[in-house]
């Protein structure tokens, strides 16, 4: 254990007696609780505690009488400095502490907003507008008129569920927005998310109850014989998707990375799109349908080929150009196989893994593990098992 982690051990006795606490969790009198030491609990714990931190805001902490000298001990112990050689820092000097650190928070949601509104704008969404609005209104009056310009620009109800509105809700949370006004919003549109997640399980329904046959001898055949060194762009996407079974946004994502583990294993990073688990999904390891070394040979080469994108633009920039734009030996490649769109080779790598699907597990909970999803989210594997294998 390092020296770091036995001071804030340590810390945390001494605060934990000062206020005669028997857990590492503190309770405020009106209703509120936080974990006391971080780095004594799961990994997340520590950002969990940076958003409490945010949520509480410098106004409060200064001037709310429940945040005593001892109770923001607790609430500094892991976070900043608490103690000035072997003496506690006094609540002023905790609460410049504090300051500093919320004072980053807003630096960082600055630039992380002017992302989300460029993100936004790229796809067609007025980010203009909505940062005027967010300045100016709130309440309904702010519901109403984000409501406006998503119901009246002719959107499909899909591209607001699951396209603008993600996006814009992280926008008001780094805007400031109150926790209410996003509730509400949320709850606008609620009906329209359960509609549309209604016609997705209908699909779903319909796809396992009429899978379609794919061969695979062909498909290995390219695993086997691309030549890394001279193929083009999109054959080495085609060769790192169905080899790693990721998402086009994660093969071509500005965040991913692999790393070779063994003959046909690769530590993956940049998991997108994990229901119930913090953003930042931890690096794993997962297995290849290609040697390792070639499949980390081409994701480099293709790197350099086709510069990484931020997630949000991968599917803008790159669905056209690997769809109806592919090149002939793939087409080609795609109808001997019996592919009908990029996104069936993560549907066929998902396949292939129920092949060692251990006895002790269930095929979606096992596929749900292979693929990336938290671990409760056992129903999105049910998209996957459309196809076999012949």
């Amino acid at each position: 254990m390092d020296v770091c982690h036995n001071k804030y051990i340590s810390q945390t006795r001494d605060a934990m007696t000062d206020v005669k606490a028997k857990t590492n969790k503190y309770s405020v009198n009106d209703g509120r609780s936080f974990v006391i030491n971080p780095d004594l609990e799961a990994p997340g714990a520590w950002d969990t505690k940076k958003a409490f931190i945010i949520s509480i805001g410098e106004h409060e902490l200064r001037h709310k009488k429940i945040w005593t000298a001892t109770i923001l001990r607790l609430l500094a112990t892991g976070m900043i400095e608490a103690k000035n050689g072997n003496k506690y820092k006094k609540k002023d000097e905790l609460l410049d502490g504090f300051a500093e650190m919320l004072q980053e928070a807003r630096n960082m949601g600055a630039l992380r907003y002017a992302a989300l509104a460029d993100i936004l704008a790229e796809g067609g969404y007025n980010a203009a507008k909505l940062d005027a609005m967010l300045t100016a209104l709130s309440g309904d009056v702010l519901i109403n008129a984000i409501e406006a310009t998503l119901k009246g620009n002719g959107y499909a109800d899909s591209t607001i569920i699951k396209t603008y509105l993600p996006d814009i809700y992280k926008a008001m949370k780094l805007f400031g927005t109150s926790v209410e006004d996003i509730a509400l919003l949320k709850s606008r549109f609620r009906p329209m998310m359960t509609r549309v997640n209604s016609v997705e399980d209908a699909r779903v329904i319909v796809n396992v109850n009429n899978v379609r046959a794919v061969k695979w001898e062909p498909l290995q055949s390219f695993l086997d014989g691309l030549d890394i060194e001279t193929a083009g762009w999109k054959h080495l996407s085609v060769f790192v998707t169905l080899a790693t079974g990721r998402r086009m946004a994660e093969t071509h994502g500005e965040g991913t990375i692999f790393d070779i583990v063994d003959s046909h294993h690769v530590m993956f990073t940049g998991q997108l799109k994990t229901k119930g688990r913090l953003e930042g999904a931890p690096p794993y390891i997962i297995k290849t349908l290609a040697e390792a070394s070639r499949v980390v040979a081409a994701w480099e080469r293709l790197k350099t080929l086709r510069a990484p994108l931020s997630p949000h633009f991968v599917n803008r920039k790159l669905s056209t150009p690997l769809s109806s734009e592919m090149p002939i030996a793939i087409k080609l490649l795609f109808g001997e196989a019996g592919i009908e769109e990029y996104r069936d080779m993560r549907n066929i790598y998902a396949v292939k893994m129920l092949a060692e699907c251990p006895v002790t597990m269930t095929a979606n909970a096992f596929v749900a593990r292979c693929m990336g999803h938290g671990e409760d989210d056992l129903k999105s594997a049910n998209t996957y098992q459309k196809l076999r294998i012949v």
